[in-house]
């Protein structure tokens, strides 16, 4: 294994476990509903965006009743501000990419 690979493995291991909890209680704290680790969809981000994790926000809109770009933007702003792991987000439309540090 490549030390990016070994790097990579060690991230989604550490992240895999608070990542999705830290999306939930963010998304409780900012649209008011309590949803399911299960309604998380997180992807390895696209090659050609940048980041290392996507949240895939289309599935959340019916919980957040915002457009796919406020409830990516809120969501990443929290996670940004309360998460160490995360250097930085950006949004493209209903997908969330967050960059680790």
């Amino acid at each position: 294994m490549t030390i990016i690979g070994r790097w990579w493995k060690k991230f989604e291991d550490n992240f895999a476990t608070k990542f999705p909890e830290k999306t939930v209680a963010a998304f409780e704290i900012l649209f008011g509903k309590k949803i399911a680790a299960q309604d998380i969809q997180i992807q390895k981000t696209k090659k050609e965006f940048d980041g290392d994790l996507t949240i895939v926000v289309f599935p959340l809109l019916r919980y957040s009743g915002k457009s796919p770009e406020e409830t990516a933007d809120r969501i990443g702003r929290y996670l940004n501000e309360n998460l160490d792991e995360i250097s930085s987000y950006n949004v493209i439309k209903g997908f969330l990419n967050i960059s680790s540090t």
